[in-house]
């Protein structure tokens, strides 16, 4: 799939379109020429800051709504940050277990998570690295609570609050997670954000060294973030390249290549 579609958001970017664009304005504003590998390295830290801010923008949002501060419908921003996010959430991963631990998704558990698949597809068994963890489970019953390590040694020692296989707890290192009572080995599951795929604008080089777009090498990949992230993604990474701008003009630019699209189209 090229795009996927959640709550009637499409998570689909096309990076040419953002990168003929950004080459646009660098022309435009005499700052020179990125290599398609710099652009790359831009559009993938671009990527990632958008999706932290999205999660910042829910919180606000959810803020707002507890306040009374937000509408219904169009006007439920909540639903909408959420409904970009749910694109990027993966459900009902078995976590794999690891002498006394398990292995949250990670580059040494999914090791073909970016690899040779190609087009802005993925293998729907591979789930991705996670970047956010949402919620643990045991057995598809019990949520598993997060503590504190400092904690862990106080609940375990206490008759009352000591941890059970029907309240299960986690402490959390890195990539690993311990889950108590030990007696827990099996069965865990998870929900999390994974990270987004590394966008990658893919090219042939020709004979005089000008790169032109290919979109059928095996390791191009299209950004994973909402069609009206587009005038953001366009501005960072042209920070990035050092050039400052308004984002009004970034939306100029964008406007004027659509209805140049329409009129060819027409």
């Amino acid at each position: 799939m090229l795009c996927e579609v959640f709550f009637f958001v499409y998570l689909c970017i096309m990076i040419n379109d953002v990168r003929n664009t950004v080459m646009h304005i660098l022309n435009k504003e005499n700052n020179g020429y990125i290599s398609p590998a710099f652009f790359n390295e831009l559009a993938k830290v671009s990527q990632l800051e958008i999706i932290e801010e999205h999660f910042h923008d829910y919180n606000r949002a959810m803020m707002k709504m507890n306040n009374r501060q937000t509408g219904s419908g169009y006007g439920d921003i909540p639903r909408h940050i959420r409904g970009i996010i749910d694109g990027l959430t993966v459900t009902g991963t078995i976590l794999e277990y690891s002498v006394d631990k398990f292995l949250l998704p990670s580059e040494s558990t999914l090791t073909d998570t970016y690899t040779g698949l190609g087009n802005g597809d993925y293998d729907d068994s591979v789930d991705g690295i996670w970047y956010r963890i949402l919620n643990v489970n045991y057995n598809n019953s019990a949520d598993i609570d997060r503590v504190n390590h400092s904690d862990i040694i106080r609940l375990n020692n206490s008759t009352l609050t000591a941890p059970s296989e029907t309240f299960p707890v986690y402490t959390q290192s890195g990539d690993n997670i311990n889950v108590y009572p030990v007696s827990i080995a099996s069965n865990v599951f998870m929900s999390y954000v994974r990270y987004p795929r590394d966008p990658k604008w893919t090219w042939n080089t020709l004979i005089d060294g000008e790169p032109i777009f290919n979109q059928s090498e095996t390791d191009y990949q299209d950004f994973e973030l909402s069609k009206e992230d587009m005038p953001k993604l366009v501005v960072k990474i042209c920070q990035l390249a050092g050039v400052e701008i308004r984002e009004q003009q970034v939306i100029q630019v964008i406007n004027s290549k659509e209805v140049y699209k329409k009129q060819v189209n027409q």
